[in-house]
Parts: C-alpha cells; sequence; structure tokens
C-alpha cells in the first residue's frame, strides 16, 4: 500500500522529516496455542476502537482485543524524504496520473517516481526525535528559538539506524544532520496518503469481526479473558493497521 524506507541492519539511512501530520496506530500482541501441537505464537491485530485523530478511544465503541490481557502498543507512520532515493533520482522523471497530480499523493500502481518513504515510529524513537528538538536552535529577530526537525524552514536531516537484535530503546539509533530547509520541488514532491483510510485498506475488522475472531482463538491464559469480551454484538465501527 505504501513504501516504507529501508533500514539495513546496522546502516545508517539519511532522511528528511516532513512537516506532515503522521498516523497514529493502536496494535494489540496476543498469545495464542497455535497447530495441532498447541505451541504458543504471539499475533497482532488492530485495535477496532481506537481514533488515529485523537489519540483515544472512539465514543461507544469497544474493542473486544482491549478486553484480554495482551500487550499493546502505539506507533506511528510518518512521510519522510529518502536521501538515497532522492540521489538516484531517475534522468527522465515518469509522468504522473490524473488523481495524483489533483491530490499530491503518490499511487503504488503509477509509474510516477518519489524519493518520499514512509517511517513506522515507535513511541521510543518519536521520544529520540522530539528531543533534538533542543539541539535545533536558530536565533531569530526575537532571540534564539529551538524548532522540530521536521520544520519546514529550519528542520535538519536525521540518520537513522536500525537494529533488530538490540533490546528496546537500544533498536533504534537517531544523529542529527545538517540543516536541510524545503526547496520548493522537495515540497512538491508526491507524499504517501497516511490517513485512517489506509488502516481501512489493511482490512481492519469490525468490534462484532473482532469478537467473533476472539471467539476462535485459543489463548494462553485463557482463564483471564473478561466475562464481557461478548456483548460487541450491535457496535459497527471499526480500525486496523
Amino acid at each position: 500500500l505504501v513504501e516504507m524506507l529501508k533500514l539495513p541492519k546496522g546502516k545508517w539511512v539519511r532522511a528528511r522529516l516532513m512537516p506532515d501530520d503522521m498516523l497514529a496506530v493502536r496494535r494489540h500482541w496476543i498469545n495464542i496455542l497455535a497447530g495441532k501441537d498447541k505451541h504458543e505464537v504471539k499475533i497482532p491485530k488492530m485495535c477496532v476502537s481506537f481514533d488515529p485523530k485523537t489519540e483515544e478511544t472512539k465514543k461507544g465503541v469497544k474493542c473486544p482485543y482491549c478486553e484480554i490481557d495482551c500487550q499493546t502498543e502505539v506507533y506511528y507512520l510518518a512521510n519522510v524524504l529518502s536521501r538515497d532515493a532522492q540521489d538516484d533520482a531517475p534522468a527522465k522523471m515518469p509522468k504522473l496520473n490524473k488523481e495524483e497530480r489533483e491530490t499530491g499523493f503518490k499511487d503504488m500502481s503509477s509509474d510516477s517516481w518519489t524519493p518520499q518513504r514512509v517511517q513506522r515510529l515507535t513511541s521510543t524513537l518519536v521520544k529520540k526525535l522530539q528531543s533534538l528538538k533542543d539541539l535545533n536552535k536558530v536565533k531569530t529577530k526575537s532571540g534564539t528559538k529551538s524548532f522540530d526537525i521536521s520544520d519546514e524552514k529550519y528542520g535538519k536531516d536525521i540518520s537513522l539506524r536500525f537494529d533488530p537484535d538490540a533490546k528496546g530503546a537500544d533498536k533504534y539509533q537517531v544523529q542529527l544532520g545538517d540543516r536541510a530547509p524545503l526547496t520548493e520541488e522537495e515540497a512538491e514532491y508526491l507524499k504517501w496518503e497516511l490517513t485512517e483510510e489506509l488502516i481501512d485498506k489493511q482490512g481492519r475488522e469490525t468490534p462484532k469481526e473482532a469478537a467473533a475472531e476472539l471467539k476462535r482463538m485459543s489463548l494462553v491464559g485463557a482463564d483471564e479473558v473478561k466475562d464481557d469480551e461478548d456483548e460487541d454484538e450491535d457496535e459497527d465501527d471499526d480500525i486496523d493497521v
């Protein structure tokens, strides 16, 4: 559905966060017993009551997965300008289709080109990126101010490194790069449409579907499931990523 920023293990990748809204996603990780041998596995399920805009629970919508004992995480999807992709721009630019020209968003089925990528930001990585604001100080007429690294005029490049073998907060390393005000050309690159519709396209369940799915699962520690998990028959809102 979108093209993600590639982070080869242990290698630094240059990127530029765009000054756009990010898409918040809440996901549950559920321990179940799978297969004939009933071995334990952990599967992801999207919270069906999470509102990405407010980052709160939707009023009147209950998520069956929120009613069980499981690990829950919130992460964000953000448009980032890949410097490596930008350096490898084609000599002759493919044409945009009609929808892309009208919306400014990349169509995955189109032959058009863009160096914009999507990066998944964990809550830990978000905190690291936010802390860089204190290092991004600029002298203005009204005094010295700190700016977000995604700021259109005063933003800076970053370098990211991902190590899947590291523990917790050490999986992602971030370094602050040079100041990189967005050029007119960079601001016009096609972006990826990060709205709730993207979650829909990934096949999110309705509360009723999630309740039925939960009944079919062989949960680890099933005796810890709350008794009211089946009381979702009339709810019709949904979410997923």
